[in-house]
């Protein structure tokens, strides 16, 4: 059943291409049509800019994303192996394992009961909490872990590689977003046809993340502003920093002679032009624990100053089917998934896997349908 199936995946963020490869992987033809692709340098494509590191942002009570979160790190460090940066299969990826800390200044959702309290704490590799006299100034918590670093550049691309490898499309297409998606859809299945299309499109797949915002409309999808600075070289660790008015980190890209600190989390904000005062907190609050990464006078080397929009959603990602009449009258499944805001990375594995899920359940109903006729 499923290799007669073609299903249109839109959105090339690491959603949606890890998506198509689930998709493909499970006998579906993909199809990725995108506005933006593996490469491409814009404030509206979220995920080559993320700090990129395994952290959950799941809260203890929140079993689904705890479960593709733990998906995800078990996944990238089977394919990563001993803790070490030269394994060369994984920074062909743009995975690598890295030691990860944790710091935290004062109590915290995360941590109700101190770091032993993370929900993950039994689900990583060497996890252990930090010693008062190990800890930095200022702080009262930490715990450290075996951590992934991505670099998103690599690995977008990787993903990218992989869906053409298994006999998906990805295709650039810029879809109109004032017609809403039955307008979007009608535009891609004619684009398709253009473009020599020889199967029909028989489900789809919103993976469009913040433009979901303007495309359904989802007035319960808002921006994440967030205001990252690349400076010059790799830091030894992974390091988040949980403050009461905000979080930093500092992540490593593993192979590429940087690191990128951060970052703001500003919802609703669509400014997107780089705040300086926002720079100055983020260089300030990661130098006590970066010094590997300051030059001689003390300071970074800031290579860029960098701002995206993750894909906020109250009430959390979106994964459900739902049936849309396009301009041609024609009534088309759709498959929602968006509205990952900042644990796009992380989620990928487990929010693909349910997709797959759900599109196997209706077309199953879809076959049972048709028989009984």
């Amino acid at each position: 059943m499923a290799t007669q199936k073609h299903v249109l995946v839109l959105g090339a963020g690491v959603i949606g291409l890890q998506t198509a490869i689930s998709l493909l992987q499970s006998g579906y033809n993909v199809t990725v049509l995108a506005k933006h692709l593996p490469g491409d340098i814009s404030v509206e494509y979220a995920s080559p800019w993320a700090a990129a590191m395994w952290r959950s942002n799941a809260l203890p009570h929140e079993q689904e994303i705890q479960d593709w979160d733990k998906e995800s790190y078990e996944t990238w460090l089977q394919e990563c192996g001993p803790l070490s940066k030269s394994q060369s299969s994984c920074l062909r990826k743009g995975i690598t394992k890295v030691p990860m800390r944790l710091l935290w200044t004062g109590p915290h959702d995360f941590i109700p009961h101190g770091p032993e309290s993370l929900w993950y704490a039994l689900h990583v590799q060497n996890f252990r909490t930090t010693s008062p006299p190990e800890l930095p100034q200022g702080f009262i918590h930490g715990a450290t872990h075996d951590g992934i670093a991505i670099n998103t550049t690599i690995y977008l691309t990787s993903l990218a590689s992989t869906v053409h490898a298994l006999g998906g499309q990805i295709t650039r297409v810029e879809l109109p977003t004032n017609s809403g998606l039955s307008g979007a859809i009608s535009h891609a299945k004619s684009t398709l046809r253009v473009m020599g299309a020889t199967t029909s499109i028989d489900l789809v797949v919103n993976a469009t993340g913040l433009e979901a915002y303007r495309l359904l409309p989802d007035a319960s999808v808002y921006p994440i502003r967030g205001q990252t600075v690349t400076v010059k070289g790799e830091a030894e660790h992974i390091t988040t920093l949980f403050y009461p008015e905000a979080n930093a980190s500092i992540t490593p890209r593993i192979g590429s002679g940087v690191s990128v600190l951060g970052s703001s989390y500003e919802k609703g904000n669509w400014e997107r032009t780089p705040d300086d005062a926002v720079t100055m907190k983020i260089l300030e609050r990661c130098k006590p624990l970066a010094p590997e990464l300051l030059n001689a006078d003390g300071e970074f080397a800031v290579v860029s100053v960098n701002v995206a929009f993750r894909p906020g959603r109250r009430c959390g990602p979106r994964l459900e089917m739902e049936e849309v009449v396009t301009d041609a009258g024609e009534t088309v499944v759709v498959c929602h998934e968006y509205g990952h805001a900042g644990g796009g990375y992380q989620n990928s594995f487990g929010s693909a896997r349910k997709v797959v899920a759900l599109v196997d359940k209706w077309f199953r109903k879809e076959q049972i349908s048709r028989a009984r006729l």
